[in-house]
C-alpha cells in the first residue's frame, strides 16, 4: 500500500467510526424520548385512573394496575441501562502518552498511518457492540411501552365494558 491509499483507507475508517458515534448519540435520544414519554404517560393515566375506581371492576383494575406499574419499572431499568455510559473507545488515549505512542514515535507517516488504521478498525468493533446492546435494549424498551399503551387502553375501557354488560 503506497500512502495516498493508507490515507484514503483511514479517512474511510474514520467516516464509519463517526457513524458509529453519531448512532450512538441517536440511540441515546431514542433511550431518553421513550423515558420522557412513558412517564408522561403513565402519570396522566395514573391521575385519571384514580377517579374510575369502582364496583365490580376494582379488583381487575388493580391487578392490571400493578402488572402496569410492574412492567414500568422494568422499562426503566431498561431505558437507563441503555443510557448508562458505556465507555465509547476513542481512538486513542487523550494524553501526551497516547498521542505519542499512536502517532509520534512511529518511524514513518506510513507507520503512524497504518497505527491510526488499526486504532480505529479496533474502537470501530469495540463500539459496534455496545451500539448493539444500546439497540437491543431500546428494541425491548420499545416492545414493553407498546403493552404498556395495550394495557393503558384496556383498563381505560373497563368502564365502559361496564356499563355495556349492565344495560
Amino acid at each position: 500500500m503506497n500512502a495516498k491509499q493508507i490515507l484514503i483507507a483511514l479517512n474511510e475508517v474514520k467516516q464509519l467510526y463517526q457513524k458509529f458515534d453519531a448512532d450512538a448519540n441517536h440511540l441515546d435520544q431514542k433511550a431518553s424520548t421513550l423515558l420522557s414519554s412513558s412517564s408522561l404517560i403513565l402519570t396522566v393515566f395514573s391521575g385519571i385512573q384514580a377517579f374510575l375506581f369502582e364496583g365490580a371492576y376494582y379488583s381487575l383494575n388493580i391487578i392490571i394496575l400493578i402488572f402496569i406499574f410492574i412492567l414500568y419499572l422494568l422499562l426503566i431499568i431498561l431505558i437507563l441501562t441503555a443510557l448508562f455510559p458505556q465507555g465509547f473507545k476513542t481512538v486513542f488515549i487523550h494524553n501526551w502518552e497516547g498521542v505519542n505512542n499512536a502517532i509520534l514515535n512511529k518511524k514513518s507517516e506510513k507507520d503512524a498511518n497504518y497505527q491510526l488504521l488499526s486504532n480505529y478498525l479496533d474502537r470501530i468493533e469495540k463500539n459496534k457492540l455496545i451500539n448493539d446492546k444500546k439497540a437491543i435494549l431500546i428494541k425491548i424498551s420499545t416492545i414493553l411501552f407498546s403493552i404498556l399503551m395495550v394495557l393503558i387502553i384496556l383498563i381505560s375501557l373497563l368502564p365502559i365494558l361496564k356499563i355495556q354488560i349492565c344495560s
